[in-house]
């Protein structure tokens, strides 16, 4: 294991990245709000609405309720990418330490985190809000990836002074990181967003995760050179 290995922090995306779905899509399509919510997405993912009240006007339109969080949950590990256990394991070995970092509902990630062995600990992501019933009450707007700067801040949070940042997703938000002095891999594996694409320091074209570790070091080894 190299010093530059042992130096990276690696930040995975969720939906669209280590799962081929979006999940409040998914969530959409359960409560018959799919063409709506989607369309929200769409223009969250591309960097056209804040992503705070993208996720405030979807889950109004969705209402997830306990039951539909836990069949997202089964859909996450049924549609986990393929390789993303074997890369994930690839990165610990390397000495890598992967966390989640997504806008997306933290109670169904964390059955998808737990199998990638992911504890729940690094899995940073929306928390929603249900009563003693299970019907939604809303979201928990302290989590840090909605707070300025969003998931670039709560990546950055978590890279010391003499380590290297690297996020790796599909959409806008992920692209961010940039700002904030980290590097970006770009996952076009389930959906390829062209406008993020200029601001990528590698790109991972393939469906398969399983070198995901080749890509980060690809992206440490440009900026070192």
């Amino acid at each position: 294991m190299s010093a530059a290995q042992q130096r990276v922090r690696v930040f995975l995306d969720f939906d669209s990245t280590l799962t081929a779905l979006e999940g409040y899509d998914e969530l959409a399509r359960m409560r018959g709000a799919y063409r709506a919510v989607s369309a929200v997405t769409r223009r969250a993912m591309a960097g056209k609405v804040d992503f705070i009240a993208a996720l405030r006007d979807r889950l109004e339109l969705i209402r997830p309720d306990a039951a539909m969080l836990a069949e997202l949950a089964r859909l996450y590990v049924r549609n986990m990418v393929a390789g993303a256990a074997a890369g994930v394991a690839r990165l610990r070995e390397q000495g890598m330490r992967p966390r989640i970092v997504s806008g997306g509902p933290r109670e169904a990630i964390l059955p998808c985190a737990a199998r990638l062995g992911i504890a729940a600990a690094d899995v940073v992501a929306v928390g929603l809000k249900l009563d003693a019933a299970g019907a939604y009450k809303g979201f928990d707007r302290r989590s840090e990836v909605l707070r300025p700067g969003g998931k670039a801040s709560a990546c950055g949070a978590r890279v010391g002074p003499k380590e290297i940042g690297v996020v790796v997703g599909d959409g806008a938000s992920d692209a961010e990181a940039k700002a904030s002095g980290m590097l970006f891999v770009q996952y076009a594996g389930v959906v390829d967003r062209r406008e993020v694409r200029p601001h990528a320091d590698a790109v991972i074209r393939g469906r398969s995760l399983r070198n995901i570790d080749r890509h980060v070091l690809r992206a440490v080894a440009r900026r070192a050179g």
